[in-house]
């Protein structure tokens, strides 16, 4: 179905458009879709350390590539980074899957996936090619709508959302227990 790409959420925010309340409402809808989405069964592939790793590092990989060599001080730090601190949350990981907190999400949450059509918001185009970067840690989806927010020099609205999704869902054990 065909839809207004004015109604973007990038768009909108871009023209001081997006509102608190459609923030509140894409909070609403994905903790809706997570709770209602096939979860990972503990001891399956998803939400383990080592694929979480290693998506991690295709991605320094990607931008190695991209850059020919030019950040490779940079990218060596990142990827200790990675490797340290998939080894200091093996533990959170593992502890989220058993809860049930990795789950089948969107996979590709940014602002220009995310519209408003007919008044409601909608979240479309999910990554069903790679099942990697599709089943994850529900929170990792949120995190990236918030990442996308913060890179835009949106701040409060960015944690608008990240608090409305914790508080709609009660997911708050991660940053209390664990990291």
């Amino acid at each position: 179905r065909r839809f207004s790409q004015a109604q973007l959420f990038d768009r909108l925010l871009d023209r001081g458009e997006l509102t608190p309340h459609h923030v509140d409402e894409l909070a609403l809808r994905v903790a809706t879709f997570h709770n209602a989405t096939e979860v990972a069964h503990a001891g399956g592939p998803h939400g383990r350390t080592d694929r979480i790793r290693e998506l991690a590092l295709v991605n320094v990989d990607a931008v190695q590539a991209a850059v020919r060599g030019t950040l490779h001080d940079e990218l060596s730090t990142i990827r200790a980074w990675i490797d340290q601190e998939c080894d200091r949350l093996a533990t959170v990981f593992r502890a989220r899957v058993d809860d049930g907190m990795v789950r089948e999400c969107h996979g590709d949450l940014h602002l220009a996936n995310i519209a408003l059509v007919d008044g409601a918001v909608t979240v479309f185009d999910c990554i069903e090619f790679n099942e990697a970067m599709r089943w994850i840690d529900v929170l990792s989806e949120v995190a990236f709508t918030v990442m996308d927010l913060e890179d835009r020099s949106h701040g409060p609205l960015a944690y608008r959302y990240l608090n409305a999704y914790l508080e709609i869902t009660g997911d708050y054990k991660i940053g209390r227990a664990h990291v």
